[in-house]
């Protein structure tokens, strides 16, 4: 069975990039595998957040 992970942000500066372990850029990451995947989400003033999903 494959899984989705959507990412979201809010606070920071807008102008967010999303970047996940699976070097998938973007806010929905389909057709995944069961597993831990890290994202990281960067808003426009370069403030990094590291999330760890499962």
């Amino acid at each position: 069975m494959m899984h989705l992970l959507k990412g979201t942000a809010s606070g920071g500066t807008p102008g967010y990039t999303f970047t996940w372990s699976n070097t998938f850029v973007g806010t929905n990451n389909i057709n995944l595998d069961a597993g831990t995947y890290t994202l990281t989400v960067t808003d426009s003033k370069v403030v990094r957040m590291l999330s760890k999903l499962h």
